[in-house]
C-alpha cells in the first residue's frame, strides 16, 4: 500500500494529500478528540453518562468513549483498505453505507435506559464516528 504523501499543483500552489493510513489515523484522532469533548460538555451539563445494560448500571467514561470510537473506526478502515486493494470503486459506497448506518444508530441511545442528556451526547458521538469514517475514506480515496 502506498503511504506516501501525494502533491498536486493548484493555482494556490502545491496541495498535499494524505496517504491511506495518514487519512485514517487523522480521522481516528479527530473523532476521539471530538467525542471526548462531547463527553466533557455533557458532563458539564450534568448528563449522568450512566447507561443501564442488562439491569446493571454501566458508566460511560473516557476509556469507554475512546474504545467505542476507535474499535469501529479501526475495523472500518481496515475493511476499506482491503476492499480498496481489490475493488477501489466500492470504497466510496462502503463509506456511504457506513455513514448511513451511523446516522441510523443515533436512535439507539434514546432507546437505552439513561437520561436525555446522556442519550443526546451518545447519539452525537455516533454521528462523529460515521462522519470520521466517511471523511477518512474520502481523504484516502482522493490520495490514490
Amino acid at each position: 500500500m502506498d503511504t506516501t504523501t501525494h502533491t498536486t499543483d493548484t493555482a494556490a500552489g502545491p496541495a498535499r494529500r494524505l496517504g491511506r493510513w495518514q487519512a485514517g489515523g487523522l480521522a481516528l484522532l479527530v473523532a476521539i478528540a471530538a467525542n471526548l469533548v462531547i463527553l466533557a460538555i455533557g458532563t458539564a451539563a450534568d448528563a449522568s453518562f450512566v447507561v443501564v445494560d442488562g439491569g446493571e448500571p454501566a458508566d460511560v467514561d473516557a476509556g469507554v468513549v475512546v474504545g467505542a470510537t476507535a474499535i469501529p473506526l479501526v475495523l472500518g478502515f481496515l475493511v476499506a483498505a482491503l476492499v480498496g486493494r481489490w475493488r477501489p470503486g466500492l470504497v466510496r459506497p462502503l463509506a456511504i453505507v457506513a455513514a448511513v448506518l451511523a446516522v441510523g444508530s443515533m436512535v439507539m441511545p434514546f432507546a437505552a435506559d439513561t437520561d436525555s442528556g446522556t442519550a443526546a451526547a451518545l447519539a452525537v458521538m455516533h454521528l462523529v464516528v460515521g462522519g470520521a469514517f466517511l471523511g477518512g475514506t474520502e481523504a484516502a480515496r482522493t490520495a490514490v
